[in-house]
């Protein structure tokens, strides 16, 4: 295991920050591509305000596991 990782109370691996269900939803997001609704698929360079929620909801959990490992 490395630093972007702790173990919950249960000691299960999550993402530092975030819950262990989040770990997983954070995880399933992250595989999936990032595509609009017309499956098209995302610029890193698009609008966060024009992301689908799924992405929306990645970024969401990303900015909350990297604000905790900055500490």
């Amino acid at each position: 295991m490395n630093e972007i990782y702790s173990r919950d109370a249960e000691g299960r691996p999550s993402l530092v920050g975030l819950t262990f269900e989040e770990t997983v939803e954070f995880l399933i997001l992250d595989a999936e591509p990032p595509v609009d609704e017309n499956g098209k698929v995302l610029r890193w360079e698009a609008d966060e305000a024009s992301f689908p929620n799924n992405q929306k909801r990645w970024l969401k959990l990303y900015q909350k596991h990297r604000t905790a490992c900055r500490g």
